[in-house]
């Protein structure tokens, strides 16, 4: 009995030992397997994180459906169900503009853009840069639109009058595997911007641009650095220098994000090693980068343009907030204003690029309103880029006049000695057709304006047969201009109207000055395309 017990409790501690020995080699060998599993399994994540960069630029205010296009509950919709399904498959999202909510339709206008940033705050955008159009004469407009913003909006190029940044110059994302630095630009021609008298500043667009690259990826430990551009892809946008000449001269930029030009792209451009993707404008476009990030670099890039349509369902949430905008504004603007015998092309830009009745019809309107004042006015003249739509033929309400004129303009009116004059007509036969400082005028004027290359392969402007109300002009007269208080700041290069002495600054707004003259005329409005309403 006693040999039993003793064999079986030596049995029984070998047992023990040899168990307690197993468990702990199995122990170390299943965590070592699970060390090595996870080590794998972070290298194999790593390898295959995958950034979506959702985008849009140049709003310019469009809220409701236009045409075939859905307006900014179809928006939402899009952005919302390809957020959704980009998540579900994997992918980290962020939403990114361009620029330009500012300016475009009465909806927007009359409440200073209230809507449209309460529409960007429900969707949820992760950044949005600076266009021009975000900069009013009045800058206190800016500093409530900022306030109001829930989402960060700025350009690190963008400064305060005490050298603090304006808005919010950059923002980083970490997600597993990728950290992702995006930072906005600003374009800083300040002839195309109102000025704001020293409220504001904006630094040269590559410097800065080779400054956050470093700074966001030494300093921030960004693997990913995105630009979000408002400097366009077209030579007479009236930038210093376009997003693809910024690509090129600042290395280390994955992915630009461009606005402005109201590019619509149907596949990224290239510059050097740095892809450029546009959505054109109005939110009729949502653009989709797909980026899959790897051993410490962009390793794919795949990227599409979806078209916002209007049969899209309208985001319930968007509805709630634009509904009362909608109502307010069509009580007061849905009212007949004037009537037309035939249609005034504005559309897509065509006053920059020829003169046209819409022009020399408004530019009439505003030498109108200051003869009517008792002021003497021998030539009126706007840019070409202040018209942003047509008038319709037949019932033209106050809401279109709005679309044709969506900036809170003034008219001034300025003095000018003779001699000065004419170099200014040199000024306007040297502005290129697409430039937005194109000029249109009134109907006292005529002119031949020539541009020829000239051997240093720069451009020869000049202006011949000048007559106002047929006369041609006296070096030693002085005459009187009305124009825009932008152009009589010098925006859109007009810097030679600096010179001029300003005669008057009363508040003629120039939309309603564009109605009260339409409304003075014999019904329906004829206009001949030479000799508009003398």
């Amino acid at each position: 009995m006693g040999f039993y017990t003793m064999n079986v409790l030596r049995f029984g501690r070998v047992s023990f030992r040899n168990f307690t020995r197993i468990c702990v080699q199995t122990v170390c060998r299943v965590f070592l397997f699970l060390l090595i599993l996870c080590f794998f399994s972070a290298m194999l994540f790593a390898e295959n994180t995958r950034i979506a960069i959702l985008h849009s630029n140049d709003h310019h205010g469009q809220l409701q459906a236009q045409g075939e296009f859905g307006g900014m509950a179809q928006f939402a919709s899009l952005v919302k169900a390809r957020r959704s399904a980009l998540e579900k498959e994997g992918a980290f999202v962020l939403l990114l503009d361009a620029g330009d909510i500012n300016h475009g339709s009465p909806e927007s206008d009359f409440f200073e853009a209230e809507p449209d940033i309460l529409a960007f705050n429900s969707i949820g955008f992760d950044y949005v840069g600076f266009g021009n159009h975000e900069f009013p004469p009045n800058f206190e407009t800016l500093e409530r639109q900022l306030k109001l913003a829930k989402f960060p909006w700025g350009a690190a190029n963008v400064f305060r009058a005490d050298g603090t940044p304006l808005g919010t110059p950059y923002k980083v994302f970490d997600f597993p595997g990728c950290r992702v630095g995006v930072f906005g630009i600003a374009l800083s021609n300040l002839e195309l911007l109102p000025q704001a008298f020293g409220k504001y500043s904006i630094a040269e667009e590559r410097e800065t641009a080779r400054k956050m690259v470093s700074f966001l990826r030494e300093e921030k430990g960004a693997d990913l650095v995105i630009a979000v551009t408002h400097l366009g892809l077209e030579e007479n946008s009236g930038s210093k220098i376009m997003s693809s000449e910024l690509a090129r001269q600042v290395p280390g930029i994955d992915l630009i994000v461009d606005g402005h030009s109201h590019t619509r792209m149907n596949e990224p451009f290239w510059a050097e090693q740095t892809p450029i993707v546009s959505a054109g404008e109005k939110g009729r476009f949502l653009g989709e980068a797909l980026l899959t990030f790897s051993d410490g670099k962009v390793s794919d890039l795949s990227w599409e343009c979806r078209r916002v349509t209007k049969d899209l369902p309208p985001d319930p949430e968007i509805l709630e907030i634009l509904t009362p905008f909608f109502q307010e504004t069509s009580r007061l603007l849905d009212r007949p204003a004037a009537e037309f015998a035939q249609k005034l092309d504005g559309s897509n830009f065509i006053c920059r690029n020829q003169p046209m009745p819409l022009g020399r019809f408004t530019a009439d309107a505003m030498a109108w309103q200051v003869r009517e004042e008792g002021f003497p006015c021998d030539l009126a003249l706007l840019n070409g880029g202040n018209l942003r739509a047509g008038l319709p033929e037949g019932k033209a309400a106050y809401r279109d006049f709005m679309s044709v004129l969506p900036f809170a303009n003034e008219i001034w009116l300025l003095e000018m000695e003779g001699e000065t004059l004419l170099e200014f007509f040199d000024f306007l036969a040297s502005i290129p057709p697409g430039m937005a400082g194109f000029p249109q005028m009134s109907s006292d004027v005529s002119a031949d304006f020539h541009r020829e290359k000239n051997a240093n392969g720069g451009w020869t402007a000049w202006a011949e047969n000048v007559r106002l109300r047929g006369d041609a002009i006296d070096p030693e007269k002085i005459y009187t201009l009305a124009v825009t208080d932008f152009v009589a700041n010098g925006g859109d290069g007009y810097t030679i109207l600096k010179k001029c002495r300003v005669l008057q600054t009363p508040s003629w707004q120039l939309r309603d000055t564009l109605i009260r003259y339409a409304q003075s005329l014999p019904q329906p409005i004829s206009i001949d395309g030479s000799d508009e309403c003398r």
